[in-house]
Parts: C-alpha cells; sequence; structure tokens
C-alpha cells in the first residue's frame, strides 16, 4: 500500500509538470468517457438493466396464441390463475390506458393510466414510496373499490411530492377515486412498452376505460386486452413452468367455451420480452441502441488511441529520467506500473469531466427526442445511479490501462545508455517507435471515417426526408385532440359538443377557420377500414385494408389540400342523408385505374355504398418515408366518433391562439383536457426528429472524432519534425527549397492517413449495411457520402500535418546543425 501511495504521489507530480499535456489528455479521455456513460444511461434499460421489481429473474410473462388474436381476456386470466400451481402469484394488467385526472383548483390532465388486478404489485415484490399499494381487498366488485396509487412521477410533478395526497379524492373520468399510495421511484411495471402515471383495480375497469364499456372488458372472452406477468416459485424452473402451461392450454383448447380459443401459451423471461415479443418496435429500439452503444464505444477507443500517442511522445522526453531510475535499480516492472499508475490517474480525472459532458449529452437528446422514440426515455437511469457510476469506474479504468500500457512497456523496454546520454535511440528501434505512433494515428484516421461515413449516412437521409412534399401546408395551423368517450359522452352528446367546440373556436379572433378529424398528418397511428369499391373484382378474403379519416366539411380547405374533382362534404351530409365518401389521387390509381372517381361507390359502406363525391390530392398520412397510400375520406356526422383532433388556421403565430382555444374547451367541459397541443409545423418535426436526433448524435460524436485524429496526427508529425531536426538542416544547408523540406516533414504522415482513410472506408462498407433500415432516400453506399467524407478527411489530416511540420521550413539551418 505504501509503494502504491508513493507512485500515485509521485504520479500526481508529474502530471502538473506538464499541465498543457495532462490537459490535451484529460479532455480527450472526458470527451471519450462523457459519451459512453451518456449512451450507457440512454440504452441500459433496453440491453441491460433487469426490470424494477425483486428477483427479476424470477418473473416471467405469458403470451397467448389466439386463433385470430393475441393478448389476453381477463375470463382467460382468471382460468390459469385459479388452475396454474407453478407460480406464486399470476397478475394482469392492461397499460398504456388514456384516462383524465382532475381534481379542484387545478386544470385537468390527460395521463397514462394502468388497469392492474389486485395483486399485481405482491406479484412483482415492490413496495411504496408513501402510503400503500393495490392489494387484493381493492379487487373484489366491480365498482367496489374506487382507489389508485400514483407513480412516483405524476406524485412529486403535478402534486408537488406533497404527503397529503394520500388520502386525496381525485377524479378519473369525472369518476372519483381515492389515492392510497405512490409507487417507488423508477418504477414502470413490467415492460418498456408504456409508462403508467397511475394503477386502479380491475374492479373499477368501467370508470377507467369507458370507451370500451359496451365490450364488456371483465365477461367477455373475446375481448383480449391484457398482458400477465408471473412470478415462479423459489422450486419451479421456467421449463416446468411451460410444460404446466401447455397442458392447461390442451385442455381448455378441447373445452366448448365462448370466444376465440387459446391454442398456446408462450411463457418467456420478464426481462428479455420487456419491450414486446416479436414487435418490429422493440427490434428498431434495439438497433438503435446497439448504433449508439457502438458509436460511442469507436469514440472511446479513438480518445485511447489519441491519449496514447499523446504519452507515447511524453515518455520519449522522459527518456533520461527513466533510465536514470532504471541505472539506480527500478526493474521494468516498477517502470510499468508507475507508468500505469499516472494512466489510471488520468483516466480517474477524466471521468469527473465525463461525468458533466455526460450530463449535458442526455439534456440534448431529452429536448430533441420526440415522442416514440425508439428508445424509451422514460426508463433512462440518471447520472448518479450506481450502475451508471459502475459503469463509469470500469471504463475509466479500462482506458486507462487500455491507453496507458503500450507506451509504458515501450518505455521500460527502450535502451539504458542512448537515454542516459539524452541521445536519441538507434535507427532501427527509432523506426520501431515511429511505425508505432504511425500506427496510433492509423488506427484514429479510420475509426474517424467510419463514424464520419455513419454521420453522413444519416445527415444525408434526414435531408432527402425534410424535402419530402407532404401534400398539404403547415403555415398558421395548429392542432389539438380531445377525448369525450372517457367523459362519459355518449352518441347524442357527441355532436352538440363538436357543434359547440367547432363554433368556440371558429369565433375566436385571427382564426380564419377550424375543422374536426380523427387523424391529422403525419401520424403513425390511424384507423383503417376494408373497402370494397365499385368494379373492382375483391373476395372477403381479400378485402384491401386502407386508411379511413373522419372529418367535417372545411377540413381539406384548412389544411390546404386541393380538392381536385367534386366537391367537398357539406352540412348536407348529416346521418339521416345518403352515405358519402371522398377519396384521394392514390385510391383512384389503385381501383379505379385512375379513371374517374367521383359518382363511383364503396360498396360496404352504407346500405347502398358510399357514393364517391370528391377526389383530393395525395398527402403523406403516417410518415414522410411512405409512398401515398389510397384513403377514404367520410363525414363525422354520419360516422361519430368520441376521440377527434380540432384542426385550426391561424393567421400569424398559431401558438398565440392555443390559451383561447384551451379557455373555451373548458368552458364547455371543466374536467375536459386538450392534449396533443402542437402547431403542424412542431408536429410535421416530430417525423423528423428521430433522424434529426441520430444524426445530431452521430455527427456530434463524429466531429469529436475528426477533432482527435487531427490532433493526434498533428502531435505525431510535430514529434517526427523534432527528432528530424539534424536532418532537415542539413538538407536546407545543401541547398533544399522550403517546399521539398516540407514535403519530406509531411509525407509520412499523408501515406499514414490515406491508409488509415482506406481502412476506415472499407470498414464503414461493411458495417453500414447492418444499419439499413434507419436510412431513407439514400443507399448505405451512397457514393456522394462516401466521397464527401474522404475527401473532407484528406483535408483536415493534410492540414493538420502541414501545420505540424511547416516549422522544419523557419529554423535556420545553423540552428539545426548544431540540435542534437
Amino acid at each position: 500500500m505504501g509503494t502504491l501511495l508513493r507512485d500515485v504521489r509521485f504520479g500526481l507530480r508529474m502530471l502538473l509538470k506538464s499541465p498543457g499535456l495532462t490537459g490535451l489528455v484529460l479532455l480527450t479521455l472526458a470527451l471519450g468517457i462523457g459519451a459512453n456513460t451518456a449512451i450507457f444511461s440512454l440504452v441500459d434499460a433496453v440491453l441491460f438493466r433487469p426490470l424494477p421489481v425483486a428477483a427479476p429473474d424470477r418473473l416471467v410473462r405469458l403470451f397467448t396464441v389466439h386463433e385470430h388474436f393475441s393478448g389476453w381476456s381477463y375470463p382467460g386470466y382468471l382460468d390459469y390463475r385459479d388452475q396454474a400451481q407453478a407460480f406464486s402469484g399470476l397478475a394482469a394488467y392492461g397499460d398504456g390506458t388514456a384516462m383524465h385526472l382532475s381534481r379542484d383548483g387545478h386544470p385537468p390532465e390527460r395521463v397514462t393510466g394502468s388497469v392492474v388486478t389486485g395483486n399485481f404489485f405482491e406479484a412483482l415484490g415492490v413496495q411504496p414510496e408513501a402510503g400503500r399499494l393495490l392489494a387484493v381487498s381493492d379487487d373484489r366488485a366491480p365498482g367496489s373499490d374506487a382507489v389508485v396509487v400514483l407513480s412516483h412521477e405524476l406524485w412529486s410533478g403535478s402534486f408537488g411530492s406533497d404527503p397529503k395526497a394520500i388520502g386525496q379524492t381525485v377524479r378519473i373520468n369525472g369518476h372519483p377515486f381515492t389515492i392510497v399510495g405512490v409507487a417507488p421511484r423508477g418504477f414502470f411495471g413490467c415492460s418498456l412498452e408504456s409508462f403508467p402515471g397511475l394503477w386502479v383495480p380491475t374492479s373499477m375497469a368501467a370508470a377507467a376505460m369507458p370507451n370500451w364499456i359496451d365490450l364488456r372488458p371483465l365477461e367477455r372472452r373475446g375481448f383480449t386486452w391484457m398482458n400477465v406477468v408471473g412470478r415462479l416459485r423459489p422450486e419451479v424452473s421456467i421449463e416446468t413452468a411451460r410444460a404446466e402451461v401447455d397442458t392447461l392450454a390442451a385442455r381448455f383448447a378441447a373445452a366448448p367455451q365462448d370466444g376465440p380459443k387459446i391454442t398456446g401459451v408462450r411463457v418467456e423471461p420478464a426481462n428479455s420480452v420487456a419491450l414486446g415479443f416479436g414487435v418490429e418496435a422493440a427490434d428498431r429500439a434495439r438497433l438503435v441502441s446497439r448504433l449508439l452503444l457502438g458509436v460511442v464505444a469507436l469514440v472511446l477507443l479513438l480518445a485511447c488511441a489519441d491519449a496514447a500517442g499523446l504519452l507515447l511522445v511524453r515518455a520519449e522526453r522522459r527518456g533520461r529520467e527513466i533510465a536514470i531510475r532504471r541505472a539506480l535499480g527500478a526493474t521494468p516492472g516498477c517502470i510499468v506500473r508507475q507508468l500505469l499508475v499516472e494512466s489510471v490517474l488520468l483516466a480517474a480525472l477524466a471521468a469527473a469531466g465525463g461525468l458533466a459532458l455526460a450530463s449535458w449529452t442526455l439534456d440534448l437528446v431529452r429536448a430533441l427526442a420526440p415522442k416514440g422514440f425508439p428508445v424509451p426515455l422514460e426508463a433512462v437511469a440518471g447520472l448518479g445511479q450506481g450502475r451508471v457510476l459502475l459503469f463509469t469506474l470500469a471504463v475509466s479504468a479500462v482506458a486507462g490501462v487500455t491507453f496507458g500500457l503500450v507506451p509504458a512497456l515501450h518505455a521500460a523496454r527502450s535502451a539504458l545508455l542512448p537515454g542516459l546520454k539524452s541521445e536519441p535511440a538507434a535507427p532501427l528501434l527509432r523506426r520501431w517507435r515511429i511505425s508505432l505512433r504511425d500506427s496510433l494515428v492509423l488506427v484514429q484516421v479510420a475509426l474517424a471515417a467510419m463514424l464520419l461515413v455513419g454521420a453522413g449516412l444519416l445527415l444525408r437521409t434526414l435531408q432527402q426526408a425534410s424535402s419530402v412534399d407532404p401534400g398539404f401546408s403547415t403555415d398558421g395551423r395548429l392542432v389539438a385532440s380531445v377525448a369525450l368517450g372517457l367523459q362519459g359522452y355518449d352518441r347524442e352528446r357527441w355532436a352538440p359538443f363538436y357543434d359547440r367546440l367547432l363554433e368556440e373556436a371558429r369565433s375566436l379572433p385571427r382564426v380564419r377557420a377550424a375543422a374536426l378529424a380523427s387523424s391529422v398528418p403525419v401520424q403513425t397511428e390511424g384507423m383503417g377500414t376494408s373497402v370494397v369499391p365499385e368494379g373492382y373484382p375483391t373476395t372477403p378474403e381479400t378485402e384491401p385494408v386502407v386508411p379511413l379519416n373522419i372529418v367535417t366539411p372545411g377540413y381539406f380547405a384548412a389544411l390546404g389540400i386541393p380538392v381536385l374533382r367534386g366537391r367537398d362534404f357539406s352540412a348536407a351530409d348529416t346521418e339521416s342523408a345518403a352515405p358519402v365518401v371522398i377519396v384521394n389521387e392514390a385510391f383512384a390509381r389503385a381501383y379505379w385505374q385512375g379513371q374517374e372517381a367521383v359518382g363511383r361507390r364503396i360498396m360496404n359502406l352504407g346500405e347502398n355504398g358510399g357514393v364517391v363525391v370528391g377526389l383530393v390530392r395525395d398527402t403523406k398520412l403516417r410518415g414522410l418515408r411512405e409512398e401515398p397510400l389510397p384513403a377514404v375520406f367520410v363525414p363525422l356526422a354520419q360516422f361519430y366518433l368520441p376521440t377527434m383532433t380540432l384542426l385550426i388556421h391561424a393567421d400569424g403565430d398559431p401558438r398565440a391562439v392555443i390559451s383561447s382555444v384551451v379557455a373555451a374547451a373548458q368552458r364547455l367541459d371543466k374536467d375536459l383536457p386538450l392534449f396533443g397541443i402542437q402547431t403542424l409545423t412542431e408536429r410535421l418535426g416530430v417525423a423528423l426528429a428521430q433522424e434529426r436526433l441520430l444524426a445530431v448524435l452521430l455527427g456530434t460524436f463524429a466531429g469529436i472524432a475528426l477533432i482527435l485524429a487531427a490532433a493526434g496526427l498533428y502531435g505525431v508529425t510535430s514529434y517526427a519534425t523534432d527528432l528530424r531536426t539534424r536532418e532537415f538542416g542539413i538538407r536546407a544547408a545543401l541547398g533544399a527549397s522550403p517546399r521539398n523540406v516540407l514535403g519530406l516533414a509531411v509525407r509520412g504522415a499523408v501515406v499514414v492517413s490515406l491508409v488509415g482513410l482506406v481502412a476506415g472506408l472499407l470498414g464503414a462498407s461493411a458495417l453500414v449495411g447492418s444499419f439499413r433500415s434507419l436510412f431513407f432516400g439514400v443507399g448505405p453506399f451512397d457514393p456522394l457520402t462516401f466521397g464527401g467524407i474522404a475527401l473532407l478527411l484528406a483535408t483536415v489530416t493534410l492540414i493538420a500535418a502541414v501545420l505540424a511540420a511547416r516549422r522544419a521550413t523557419r529554423v535556420d539551418p545553423l540552428i539545426c546543425l548544431r540540435s542534437e
């Protein structure tokens, strides 16, 4: 221990003797460690971290295999809960349910809730942050227990972490509920698919899910809306549980029962399916997470190579000191240990700076990340959590050893006599040293090229997506959604409310037009319907399914979508009138070969089919990457829905009318919140936000890589120039021109850079194909990107080499001849 402390004290003194080099190495390592810490914190939950429950390795998810459906019905869950013996607890939950939370003196808010069985928290082994959690006694008979548990995030945000919130009465969808407790910090359930703000027992499903009350969610086997999670008994393996569940599935499938039969059940570790089972979004989340983690790993490797090159130069300049220590009896092992201690000290100090950079990076991600970003930001671990700090410590230790070992071994094996005389090493050894430094620079240039190619492809993707014409106007447009069904509005009340809301909105100052729609572009989700176009051959099995949008008259004008043929909907298109429909150009092309669409019928709309009264221009409906999809529009008066989006066209900045629109809705119903309020420009930006965030992150890391590679090349070229001072002096004395001397000084650096550039481009070509799905409008081997990156990197490295070597042309030949 005493020897180690002595090495630490000596190492600190040596680092302070070279503040410039020490600061450069610290900055280099802080960038690499900070990037890795930030991205690890971001993707930890997706790739590594177990679920925030007790003994997560004993928790499993059960997935059903139906004839036509997936998921669990409540009666189906009860069958397995009552008969399966492999589980100490089998619970069910329905996540992602939108609810309206209101209380006196506060504006209503829309939150995501979860309807769970009374044993849910017990099965997961969760303890409350405050109050108590739901229990089996809270889930007795339908409508009997109006209690709710808040998430820690909702409690600390909306309730200000007030302990007096426990016992308060709030209204959920207009029904009174009593708050009984708060879930622990960081708890979100047993999946990364949804992050509930509150939990209510299944006995209150009717109040929590009024939209589904007619579907009898607690009675119908055909209504599959729940997920099932189980905790294995201590003595039971997952294979035993699977065998028992298979037996139960076969027994239930053979028994007569109403509704779709469960033909099989999959039992999977809950940790491995936290993102969902066989879901495309889960695969994309893992792909993006691996991409980000791989990118920062390359940044760290590049930073280590850069630091190793700097320390190699430093060790060579300390050749006399190290030689004297060896002459006095220090073994090569002692020299290696001392230099490694200095490297680890540098890494430890860089870790502190890295945490600050990581905090800034995470703030940037949170600011830019859109809703629906593949990596769930709600599960991001804080930088102060033990796992993140342990990761930072491990990365720092590995980095310290990685970049310090090569210079330490090199210094310990250097020739003794030349070091004591402060002479350069023998030519053969000197050539080996230079090749070692050059190899480090080669690695840096190659890694920088790989990162720059990835960033370039994403920037090209963003450029291509940004230039897409969405088919509608965004200037001055504002959208805000309303969900009447959650407030218990029935069909008789929907129509008057919608009429009054439009009347209020159209009467507001600066509002030019207002309309309602079930979906407003661009959004990833929406309704669909099967269609039977007149004259198009179909069977019940082959009926095409197209997007369906329910709109009010004036919707197309409010969006700036031209009606190319026929007319818009009007006030005469009521529920008692003949069904009418409007289609887009893509629909007419797909099913009527581009012939006249107005006057034709879609046969499965209405008793005699819906008559096409208008043809509108194609627009991007669910994403900017899509080709125009065939779409059908029907009037709201003939197809009422409980959830609609209000579209407003205002003069000037549409955000100026937000407060007026909210106030208008509150005048109609004080417990009804508007949600999803944003300008259409912002909404369109969300469609590009994923590409933009990935491009910003990779562009930032690639920029860091470019700077590090240039700095490494500059350092090596500068040092190589110092070593060849006498040579350059002799050449100058014999008549060599400054241009010739400069060419000799940079030739080696240019060769190393070109080799590294070629290696990096080849490495990028081998890797980008794995991330093909992230690109749009550009191929993974885009020649413009590869050529541009090659030119950029070649230019930067050449400039760095010339700047470092140009002093060789400025020193007086006499001074050079005297130099050693």
